[in-house]
């Protein structure tokens, strides 16, 4: 087990990699809670695999679905382990991670034992999952009408023309279709091909001592993982977007407008710098910080503002998307993408960016909860911590942004348009 400190941050993570395969992040906190998250490395974009030879499709469901079915087991549900504890827990699936985690005072092994039966001991019912079909729908329903959730589950709508991620809701049928054609054996061969140790990681977080735990983990698991890994076809995408503007009905009153970039990473030999640089810009062009919140905020034609953008990275690109509700449409994308465009940014907002981004990795260190998500989301973003990542914020250059900022180009960009009548 190695101990690695992140620099300039009170943070401390203890690594180590069991037999199986699996990574095992642990941080000590002096706090008398304990979080807990089992991240596999497979979601609802990936959907088209090859295993042990044969290759297979199933529903975009299929993640999702494995998520909640794995809960019940031949004694009944799991979940009633966390409920006695008082423990808070639960599970999502995105789009290409499905994540599993507790967090709570008592019982902390009886906790852990439960969250790594979820994930490695599969009891596959056909009541059960007859079950959670209705379940899901229900899920799914809730949904409609919700901005937020329209513009994640099109995130990457038109904007692929090869990568597997083209594939997130790409049902064969429609949503409802697809997940009741979902067979158990669909369920199971998924399982077998992405649940397996060393196509998942392991993070938790405070009043925890590491040994223990691993001496614990190692006892659970008592074999070494030889098991294939799937293959996920790998593409050489073009930058460009697959279509540049739709219209999709809706039942919501107003006109959702969603805008989504496709940029290609100039450095991905070091994707920690090159992500810090293009944090801060679109921070400054498209958050609150940016000039687009004067405008918004004065014009009554906005019935929503432009929400905080999301920044993703998928094949080689980052993903921006913002995504505003207005009466009409006008000119909304052009007000959007001058002011992406626009690559002024003075010293001093540079700075002050800086200085923001700063504030938020100490503000991780307070909460077990949110030192577990800051640690996962940067092995889900950089495939391992990075603990001089304080530092390269801090270090960043202004003369480096500039002439980073400007050699970006937001020319491949997909437009969708939800309106209640087309």
């Amino acid at each position: 087990m190695e101990a690695k400190q992140y620099t300039g941050l009170d943070i401390r993570v203890f690594e180590e990699t069991l037999n199986n395969g699996l990574k095992v992040y642990l941080s000590p906190m002096p706090v008398k809670e304990i979080y807990a998250k089992m991240v596999v490395s497979t979601g609802l974009a990936i959907n088209k695999f090859t295993f042990e030879g044969k290759h297979y499709e199933v529903s975009p469901h299929t993640a999702h679905f494995l998520e909640h079915i794995l809960f019940y087991k031949e004694g009944g549900d799991i979940s009633n382990i966390f409920i006695k504890n008082s423990s808070e827990y639960n599970a999502t699936t995105t789009i290409d991670e499905t994540n599993y985690w507790f967090s709570g005072y008592n019982n902390f092994y009886e906790n852990l034992h439960a969250l790594l039966k979820v994930v490695n001991e599969p009891y596959f019912s056909d009541k059960e999952i007859v079950k959670e079909k209705g379940i899901i729908e229900a899920e799914l329903r809730s949904r409609v009408g919700s901005p937020s959730a329209m513009a994640y589950d099109n995130l990457t709508k038109n904007v692929f023309h090869t990568s597997h991620y083209k594939n997130y809701n790409n049902f064969k049928k429609s949503m409802l279709e697809d997940l009741y054609d979902i067979t158990k054996e669909e369920l199971e061969i998924y399982y077998k091909a992405f649940y397996h140790p060393n196509n998942m990681y392991l993070v938790i977080v405070g009043n925890i001592n590491p040994k223990e735990i691993i001496d614990f983990l190692n006892s659970y698991y008592q074999k070494e993982d030889n098991i294939q890994a799937p293959q996920i076809k790998m593409v050489n995408e073009p930058e460009t977007v697959l279509k540049e503007k739709e219209y999709i009905q809706s039942n919501i009153a107003g006109n959702i407008i969603q805008i989504t970039d496709k940029v290609k990473i100039t450095n991905t030999q070091n994707l920690p710098l090159d992500y810090a640089n293009m944090n801060i810009y679109i921070s400054k062009k498209l958050s609150v910080l940016s000039k687009l919140k004067d405008i918004t905020e004065k014009d009554d034609n906005y019935i929503i503002p432009y929400s905080t953008p999301t920044l993703d990275v998928m094949d080689g690109y980052y993903i921006i998307q913002s995504y505003t509700k207005v009466k009409e449409e006008k000119n909304v994308v052009e007000i959007l993408m001058n002011e992406l465009q626009n690559k002024n940014v003075t010293k001093e907002e540079f700075e002050l960016l800086k200085k923001y981004q700063m504030s938020t990795f100490l503000k991780k260190l307070d909460y077990p909860k949110k030192l577990g998500c800051f640690i996962s989301g940067q092995v889900k973003l950089y495939k391992k911590p990075i603990y001089d990542i304080y530092m390269i914020y801090k270090k960043l250059d202004y003369e480096n942004f500039l002439e980073y900022i400007n050699n970006l180009s937001f020319d491949n960009k997909t437009v969708l348009v939800y309106k209640k009548e087309i």
